[in-house]
């Protein structure tokens, strides 16, 4: 089941999304709606999100439209964005968005290259 988890890495919120077999509409809805909550919690600070897609399998076209609409609409709550892959289709699909967007998106194979304010794979 894909997943969302909520740290602090001193100062900085960091949103971790976990992602397992194929992004459907039910379950995108429901991570973008805790994200959403998130950061209505918090509506001044910045996060580091984190994608880790090392088990995703792919995702259905309106999972990936309500993500691109909840991205741009949280785009001003967000500092960067890394999505960990070992699939380079995936990190093309990243590296794509982040140059077609005002988001920074750092696409990465292994949760080892996520520069977070203090290691928090370890």
């Amino acid at each position: 089941m894909s997943t969302i988890e909520l740290t602090t890495i001193d100062p900085t919120p960091v949103i971790t999304f976990t992602f397992h077999g194929e992004l459907n509409k039910a379950v995108a809805l429901r991570l973008i709606q805790k994200w959403t909550q998130y950061l209505s919690e918090r509506p001044v600070e910045k996060h580091i999100l984190v994608w880790d897609a090392r088990e995703m399998t792919g995702y259905e076209p309106a999972a990936r439209t309500f993500w691109q609409k909840a991205l741009k609409e949280n785009s001003p709550q967000t500092e960067i964005i890394y999505l960990i892959s070992d699939k380079r289709i995936i990190r093309l699909g990243a590296t794509l968005m982040s140059a077609f967007s005002k988001l920074t998106i750092k696409a990465v194979a292994t949760p080892e290259e996520v520069e977070l304010p203090v290691a928090m794979y370890a």
